[in-house]
């Protein structure tokens, strides 16, 4: 085991600062799927924010804002 959670043989262990993922191994592949493709958004977030881009308009925060403050 590993931090009180159970770790088999061929499980997929990942770990960092941050924390510790142990996934059977038939969940690795989507998991590793969507944490680039999240990745990947991030960072073309940032090159749009870099061109001029408001983060709020990219991330839909300020539609929010505009709408709470309608009377």
């Amino acid at each position: 085991s590993c931090g009180g959670v159970v770790v088999n043989p061929g499980d997929v262990v990942i770990a960092d600062d941050s924390g510790v993922l142990i996934l059977p191994p038939e969940e690795a592949e989507q998991v590793a799927d969507e944490a680039i493709a999240r990745q990947e958004k991030g960072l073309a977030n940032q090159d749009r924010v870099a061109a001029g881009e408001k983060l709020g308009e990219l991330s839909g925060a300020s539609l929010k804002v505009v709408e709470a403050t309608k009377g």
